[in-house]
């Protein structure tokens, strides 16, 4: 277990959970002493054997939640997310070791071990000075991961421009990476440089490059291998000094394959990669981006435990991206009922959802998941639905239909 949240604030302590019993609490005679005022002297008592989890209340005053429902008594899970204990957030983790290792700051940021082992791989590709190729979902951090690439790399004082591909018209993608000479063609009415020039002595970061078109990508191809950018509508070529980092949130390679992404520029950018990991993966971020997030907007209130563990239960498809608008439209509807504190009740109810059509994510929906699911929740259709991804009026309305035929 790691331990991520007490009282109102991040935490970052590992707990070895083993055959052996342990008690938590916030009293000297429990095995886990934790400040907390919310919680009882003898809290909870936590073991795993056997690949399961045992979970004992010990008549706590404020209760103990097992992903998000309260327990009496004793539970045993197989798998298990998110424990509360008053106001104290344990989530499981397959290895400790990742957190033996303390945050640290980047761009104003706090990155956790999870994401520092990423980054330690990152910055022995940026020393050696070669290409790097970042694999990631959406708004997982992909570009932060690149200008941590540009500022450890030998051009880190040069610039670091960012191009998201996947925003460029195709049509004007060749003038924008490479530049324009004035009356290439119609409405080019001046000397333009491209991406490539502006990132001279720097570093140009490809975001979604497989989303360029194959005509582009052979230029491109050409100017990583040549050092030298031909403008359009010009015949003399510029030499520019240019590390380039690409990214997609897609496999490279099986893009090579089905034909719309060049070989040998694969083989070029497309390695070696390393890939950012989602932020369901490290949990230990959320808390400090949530206290980020809530503090732009509100920074007079205090973030609820509550909210922090509503966080953890849900997948974030969108990830780091989601995780901030969410919380901060939380924060703002806090501010708006002039509450004491940004709580679970503050969150809407899609946030970090999958975003689907109802009807697709009702042919996702079998009885014997959906039995499971609120078997793990004893019958709460809110947090069963939170298990399953999908909001509790779909969850309703299934469970109507379900009971009608």
């Amino acid at each position: 277990m790691l331990a991520i949240w007490t009282g109102r604030k991040p935490l970052l302590t590992p707990i070895e959970i083993g055959t052996t019993v342990l008690t938590l609490g916030r009293g000297d005679d429990a095995d886990i002493t934790i400040d907390d005022r919310r919680m009882s002297r003898r809290h909870i008592e936590l073991s795993r054997e056997g690949g399961r989890w045992r979970i004992r209340d010990l008549d706590s005053h404020n209760g103990t939640y097992v992903d998000g429902v309260q327990i009496k008594g004793t539970v045993e899970r197989t798998e298990v997310r998110v424990v509360r204990a008053g106001d104290t957030l344990l989530v499981a983790r397959p290895d400790l070791g990742t957190y033996e290792r303390p945050t640290m700051q980047l761009d104003g940021a706090v990155v956790g071990p999870t994401l520092q082992a990423t980054y330690a791989a990152l910055d022995a590709v940026a020393r050696a000075g070669t290409t790097l190729h970042i694999l990631g979902e959406t708004g997982s951090g992909k570009e932060l991961a690149a200008r941590r690439y540009h500022e450890v790399g030998p051009h880190a004082n040069g610039p670091f421009i960012a191009v998201n591909c996947a925003a460029i018209p195709t049509t004007l993608a060749e003038g924008m990476l490479f530049g324009v000479r004035k009356g290439a063609y119609s409405g080019a009415d001046a000397d333009r440089d491209g991406y490539f020039v502006a990132a001279d002595n720097g570093t140009l970061f490809l975001d979604e490059v497989g989303e360029l078109a194959l005509d582009v990508q052979a230029k491109l191809l050409r100017v990583i291998e040549t050092k030298q950018v031909v403008s359009l509508g010009s015949t003399k070529p510029r030499t520019v000094e240019v590390r380039v980092c690409s990214a997609t949130h897609r496999d490279l390679r099986a893009a090579v394959a089905d034909g719309t992404f060049r070989e040998d520029l694969f083989y070029r950018i497309g390695r070696p990669t390393v890939t950012v990991p989602p932020l369901r993966e490290r949990p230990e971020d959320i808390a400090y981006l949530t206290v980020a997030a809530a503090g732009r907007v509100a920074p007079k209130l205090a973030v609820h435990g509550s909210l922090v563990e509503q966080l953890l239960l849900r997948p974030w498809p969108g990830n780091v991206r989601e995780l901030l608008a969410e919380v901060a439209d939380a924060a703002g509807r806090a501010v708006a009922a002039r509450a004491e504190a940004i709580t679970a009740d503050h969150l809407a109810d899609e946030a970090g959802t999958a975003v689907v059509a109802k009807s697709e994510k009702a042919l996702d929906l079998d009885a014997a998941t959906v039995a499971a699911a609120l078997e793990r929740t004893n019958g709460n259709v809110a947090a069963a639905a939170r298990d399953l991804g999908v909001h509790r009026n779909q969850l309703r309305r299934f469970l109507a239909r379900s009971s009608d035929s």
